[in-house]
């Protein structure tokens, strides 16, 4: 079944034997990312280029890498690419039926976006993932991103032609939802328009659609952004550093909660 599987997925790809680095690839990514939680099925990660409508991937397991692009799911990696959190038992019941045939409690994308290309982590668990192993796995992106773009530089797997992405368009029921009751955080008070700043950082969202959805300046939602850090008292600091008081004060966590619960 599995060879059938493998000539599948390089007949669709017209690869040449070059291409069998691939599994080499793999191999190298999964040595380099310990499990520390045996829930952890396996983790991958893609490189969409939206100009060339090209992809790069690699995974810890190569036999899960061929099983989604042999089940033609390529076709609606679209539905992926919605910056945030994505679960993938919520995107639709083709994406809920291929994790039964891994027994994958759940299944979580992670993707981000600029002008040229989307970057989407996901990782697999037989077990419910918690609000803070999401926050974390968001935490460890730019470091995975950078192991498998090295990988891909020493093994040199061809990139994946993939049909032009079916955007889906974002939505206001996507993002996180908070109470007003629940604005106060032991002694910490924030207004609507900073809990909604913080919502969508936590989404992973851009300063510049943060401001765009406030409907005002980059220059405002800064000023804001600086507001929340200086109630957290990390004040003209990087963005880990808010994160990290988010985490410490509860906020995070209860946003994160909130949106997985919602799903």
């Amino acid at each position: 079944m599995v060879s059938v599987k493998f000539f599948q997925f390089f007949r669709y790809l017209d690869m040449n034997v070059e291409e069998r680095n691939m599994e080499e690839a793999c191999k190298k990514f999964k040595s380099h990312l310990g499990f520390n939680n045996r829930n952890v099925i396996h983790v991958a990660f893609s490189r969409i280029d939206t100009v060339q409508n090209k992809l790069l991937t690699i995974c810890t397991d190569y036999s899960w890498h061929l099983e989604y692009w042999s089940e033609d799911m390529y076709k609606s990696v679209g539905k992926r690419c919605g910056e945030g959190v994505n679960v993938w038992d919520k995107i639709d019941e083709d994406h809920k039926q291929i994790l039964k045939k891994i027994h994958a409690e759940q299944k979580v994308d992670v993707t981000t976006k600029n002008e040229e290309y989307i970057d989407i982590l996901s990782l697999a668990s037989n077990q419910p993932l918690s609000a803070r192993s999401i926050l974390n796995l968001s935490s460890l992106k730019p470091k995975i991103g950078f192991l498998a773009q090295n990988i891909w530089h020493m093994e040199k797997p061809s990139c994946l032609n993939i049909p032009t992405p079916e955007l889906s368009p974002a939505s206001d029921e996507a993002l996180i939802n908070i109470d007003i009751s629940q604005y106060s955080f032991g002694g910490l008070t924030f207004s609507e328009k900073e809990m909604q700043t913080i919502q969508w950082l936590l989404q992973l969202k851009s300063i510049k659609e943060i401001a765009w959805t406030h409907r005002c300046s980059e220059t405002a939602e800064r000023k804001r952004i600086e507001s929340i850090k200086r109630k957290l008292n990390c004040s003209g600091k990087s963005s880990s550093y808010l994160f990290n008081a988010l985490k410490r004060s509860g906020i995070a966590q209860a946003c994160l909660s909130n949106y997985t619960m919602s799903q």
